[in-house]
């Protein structure tokens, strides 16, 4: 019975080893907002097979029209893909920040996907609007999807929280 056990313990601690080698791939989180200790939006990199992709996390969309939107998926989030490089992830939140400062009503349009936990290299259309509110600009992301539009926003501060820590890390990501 000893015998038995101490196999069964060596196999239980070797078993460690053997799930390295899975699938999952490598995430480096750059920058983030958090509210309430729940992360909202996030700059981040995920390699796989040693390809690096930077993406920007807007977040969990709602599901309604134009003027209500529902929250209730907390597993699906929005990806908007901003390159291989962080060069080119910095240029392309810097043309995020300058779409917010466009006049209310301005729309274009960002390549995007949308998926649970993490990104896929699927792509879809995602229209971004800048939209004007009493005390604060945002961009509003949103997707069409059976006659519903899935949206959420993000507010110019919190674009700017994001850029700031951006150039923070720029050191550390410039070369990769």
């Amino acid at each position: 019975m000893k015998r038995f056990l101490t196999i069964l313990a060596l196999c239980l601690c070797t078993l460690g080893a053997f799930a390295q080698n899975t699938r999952f791939p490598e995430v480096d989180e750059i920058a983030q907002i958090e509210v309430n200790d729940v992360v909202e939006h996030e700059v981040f990199c995920v390699t796989r097979d040693g390809v690096r992709q930077y993406y920007f996390c807007v977040g969990n969309l709602g599901i309604g029209d134009d003027v209500l939107q529902v929250m209730f998926d907390p597993v699906y989030k929005l990806y908007i893909p901003l390159g291989s490089t962080f060069a080119e992830a910095m240029e392309h939140m810097q043309q995020l920040k300058i779409q917010v400062q466009n006049a209310a009503g301005t729309r274009t349009e960002w390549a995007g996907n949308f998926a649970p936990l993490l990104p896929t290299e699927e792509r879809e259309t995602v229209t971004v609007t800048t939209r004007k509110g009493l005390f604060c600009r945002r961009l509003e992301f949103s997707l069409e999807r059976d006659g519903y539009i899935r949206s959420t926003s993000v507010s110019k501060s919190d674009l700017n929280n994001l850029l700031f820590n951006l150039k923070l890390n720029s050191k550390r990501y410039e070369n990769r």
